[in-house]
């Protein structure tokens, strides 16, 4: 099944190589480890919810991370699953610091934490409510992102900053030792 990838974060990074306005108005809160502000945010999902490919499932990377992205999302009829992949916040900074950009450092860091604490947990609260959440255990390895890829057959579309496909030869690896594993529909969804 094809699905189209909406990622915040990489729609910025490619405004990023192309210098534009958009990415110069947010580039200060990107550096900070700040989210871009809601109302950039929300515009640039907005324009692209159900206008990819009219019919076709939509794979959201990082979106909604406040109440009033959620809005925004609520304003497009959907059958939602929402994923979390839990990690803690050691394992976090960890692979913050691994990742080699040029906002990796201890305050975008701690900002970034902060933004997670009040604005992505309420948001989480309420999908919760609302949906129920796929409660995803990220903090030893990252083959549980690539599971939920490998499930929605996202290898060839996936974001490359979220998850090489280094990460996906990882769960392949992972598999093979754990061949019990069943299928992520299966086993972890909530109905």
């Amino acid at each position: 099944m094809h699905f189209d990838v909406i990622s915040p974060g990489e729609i910025f990074r490619e405004e990023k190589e192309k210098n534009s306005s958009l990415w110069r108005e947010v580039e200060s809160y990107i550096d900070r480890g700040l989210n871009a502000p809601d109302e950039i945010t929300n515009e640039i999902i907005g324009k692209r919810l159900g206008l990819e490919h009219p019919g076709t499932p939509q794979f959201l990377d990082g979106f909604p991370r406040s109440l009033q992205q959620v809005k925004v999302l609520f304003k497009v009829p959907a059958n939602y699953f929402v994923v979390h992949v839990d990690t803690s916040e050691e394992v976090c900074r960890k692979r913050f610091k691994g990742r080699g950009r040029h906002d990796d450092h201890d305050k975008a860091f701690e900002n970034k934490m902060k933004v997670f604490k009040d604005q992505v947990m309420p948001a989480l609260r309420f999908l919760r409510e609302a949906f129920g959440i796929i409660e995803l255990d990220g903090t030893q390895t990252d083959h549980q992102y690539a599971k939920v890829i490998k499930y929605c057959g996202l290898q060839d579309s996936i974001c490359p900053s979220r998850a090489d496909h280094s990460v996906l030869d990882e769960y392949a690896l992972w598999q093979l030792h754990h061949p019990g594993d069943e299928p992520i529909r299966e086993s972890l969804l909530i109905p």
